[in-house]
């Protein structure tokens, strides 16, 4: 992306501000550690939620196919969709095991969701922002809901469709959409194949 003149550095320092800032330890020890900890893995436990969710959309998605995505990039995708899909059970599980709380899943299942969003949405329209190829630019609001209205992008709106399942009590992961959906993509996925 960055030979295409795209401003990845900018991106990745805000990964980076919110993984080792917002979300590092910041030497809290004793109970206020493990309180801060727990609180964490309740946040990426519906992250992963949410990213899973993305990632069988993104292998089942056949409307990129349609207007001809660059297959390498096509590929890509759908990889790190099923790699999302692939671990999605890693942090709700090792959430239930450390804490498990009900209320701290609602709570931090909230807080996913509006980090994700904003996270998505700034990104996305920074990477519009610089989009060469776009000749007449739109608004970036008006670019993003004709792209979702085709089924390019996923709508903003499976977050309020994702939270009631993910709040279920009963609710695990593996309970969603067949593994066998990312299982399948990655031993046919060029990349994949030509790592062997």
């Amino acid at each position: 992306m960055e030979g295409g003149g795209y401003d990845v550095p900018r991106i990745m320092r805000l990964m980076e501000y919110i993984v080792g800032q917002i979300f590092g330890d910041h030497g809290l020890e004793g109970r206020a550690g493990e309180e801060w900890l727990n609180e964490r893995l309740g946040i990426y436990a519906a992250a992963e939620h949410f990213t899973a969710v993305i990632g069988e959309w993104l292998i089942e998605n056949k409307k990129f196919d349609a207007v001809g995505v660059d297959p390498t990039m096509l590929d890509l995708l759908r990889w790190h969709g099923a790699e999302e899909m692939e671990h999605r059970n890693v942090a709700y599980d090792v959430y239930q095991h450390v804490d498990g709380s009900y209320a701290r899943r609602v709570r931090t299942a909230f807080i996913a969701s509006i980090g994700l969003a904003a996270l998505w949405m700034s990104t996305s329209s920074h990477l519009y922002a610089q989009d060469k190829s776009v000749k007449n630019r739109r608004p970036w609001p008006w670019e993003l809901f004709q792209a979702t209205r085709k089924g390019l992008v996923p709508n903003v709106s499976f977050f309020f469709d994702q939270i009631p399942k993910y709040l279920m009590p009963n609710f695990h992961p593996s309970n969603m959409g067949p593994i066998d959906t990312a299982v399948r993509y990655l031993a046919q996925s060029p990349a994949a194949r030509a790592a062997e």
